[in-house]
């Protein structure tokens, strides 16, 4: 199973290359299984976002879900849903870490790194983020 991190202010730490946008959008994804296929859809906010990541707000899902399915390394397929476009940014994701909020109970934090993205929807993801 993959390392939890708690830590009672760990959504502030800077842990990334690239400067992230507080923002909450909608985000949809996927858990890939081994063979390249999906599993079921996800939905919840962003936290803050980047060109290169995003930070998931998976307060709303089942705790199966974050004790057994998605661990660090897992892969997601994501879809970012901004309101500067008529379609949803695809991109596929490696979960690089998880944590828990210890300020709410319940409160879980995916942080992605992108390791697929379009770089038309990167731009885009880019640009809606200087607005």
């Amino acid at each position: 199973m993959g390392k939890k991190i708690t830590s009672n202010d760990s959504w502030a730490v800077e842990r990334r290359k690239g400067k992230r946008a507080h923002l909450n959008v909608l985000v949809e994804f996927k858990i890939c299984d081994k063979i390249g296929k999906h599993t079921k859809r996800y939905k919840s906010a962003t936290i803050n976002l980047s060109g290169d990541g995003i930070l998931i707000n998976a307060v709303h899902l089942p705790d199966n879900v974050l004790a057994h399915l998605i661990q660090q390394e897992s892969c997601l397929a994501i879809e970012i849903f901004l309101s500067i476009s008529s379609h949803p940014i695809k991109a596929k994701g490696k979960v690089v870490w998880i944590t828990r909020d210890k300020k709410e109970k319940g409160d879980y934090g995916l942080g992605v790194k992108f390791i697929s993205i379009n770089e038309k929807d990167r731009i885009m993801l880019i640009e809606s983020l200087a607005l």
